[in-house]
């Protein structure tokens, strides 16, 4: 019982020290690897202890201070783990459980008085202390990394509603020409342009998609985000499964844009440059690979902002507006 419990603990805070790691250098399996230690913990190494006291208890009072050691470790347990994974709750299971630890307390100091103190050996002391300190960090890591979220969200509907003002004002400038020669002359980048927008919309929902599991046609880019720090699926749809050889969407988004690119006057301003790195890295896995998915979204509508951009100013040079 006593090598069990010693071996469940290490393999519980081994667990969560390695997810840690992972998260640290954003790399996958962090988040299941501290639900697994998490999961070891509770489940199996505070029952196996409480055995264990409970065997060596030589008053009741000992058995009480047992249990309540369980129910804390309980409490503790799901409210850093609440916290370190983002769920809610994690705030009322912290609260209850430092009340519970106040009760532990207190039932240790009465156990003490009557002359029979709780003896617990020395690694089973430092087994907990290490778990809470290890979960304590994670929890502190899932609210860093909420924060973050909240305002990569913020940025992401700010950028959209830039864009849509964009788009507004380049129609409305359309709207506004009256002369048949104007009008013949930009149709063509009209269209081209329409087209590399709508292609953008949808990829950005397919993207969505793919993280999400679903299907494109039952998302929206806009509210269907569940994974929005998810930077393997979009790695996979944009780039490839090997950064060396692109396969992915952006391949054809890069052309997309290329040739709307070439289609601008020289005089054009025009930002997104699809091109190589000097290095070698390409364009696509220079721009997607690593990418977490609301930073992808981000950069994907803030293109579709440059496009409609440079084609207003494309439209005022042509119309003599400029």
């Amino acid at each position: 019982m006593k090598i069990a419990t010693i071996i469940s603990g290490s393999l519980a805070i081994a667990f969560v020290a390695f997810s840690l790691l992972l998260k640290a250098i954003s790399m996958p399996g962090g988040s299941f690897l501290i639900l697994v230690g998490a999961a070891v913990f509770i489940f199996i190494f505070s029952p196996l202890l409480m055995i264990y006291l409970l065997r060596k208890a030589a008053t009741t009072m000992n058995k009480l201070v047992a249990v309540a050691g369980l129910l804390v470790a309980f409490q503790l347990g799901f409210g850093l783990l609440f916290g370190a994974m983002g769920w809610p709750g994690s705030f009322f299971l912290l609260v209850s459980g430092a009340a519970m630890l106040v009760l532990f307390g207190v039932l240790l100091f009465i156990s003490a008085r009557k002359g029979s103190p709780v003896k617990l050996n020395g690694v089973f002391s430092i087994l907990p202390v290490l778990f809470y300190l290890l979960m304590a960090l994670g929890w502190k890591s899932g609210h860093d990394q909420k924060a973050v979220v909240e305002q990569k969200f913020a940025e992401y509907q700010a950028i959209m509603e830039t864009a849509r003002r964009e788009v507004q004002s380049c129609s409305d400038l359309v709207l506004q020409l009256s002369d048949p020669t104007h009008i013949e002359l930009i149709q063509e980048n009209n269209d081209q342009v329409n087209t590399l927008l709508l292609y953008i919309n949808q990829l950005k929902n397919e993207l969505v998609a793919f993280s999400n599991n679903q299907m494109p046609e039952s998302v929206d880019a806009t509210t269907s985000i569940l994974h929005p720090l998810d930077y393997d699926h979009v790695t996979v749809f944009m780039v490839g499964v090997q950064k060396e050889v692109v396969t992915g969407k952006a391949k054809e988004l890069r052309q997309m844009i290329g040739s709307f690119q070439s289609s601008l006057s020289p005089a054009t301003t025009f930002s997104i440059q699809p091109v190589d790195q000097p290095d070698g890295e390409s364009w696509e896995a220079h721009e997607f690979y690593h990418l977490p998915l609301i930073d992808a979204l981000i950069k994907l509508t803030s293109w579709q902002m440059e496009i409609v951009k440079s084609a207003r100013q494309e439209i005022e040079m042509k119309t003599g507006r400029r």
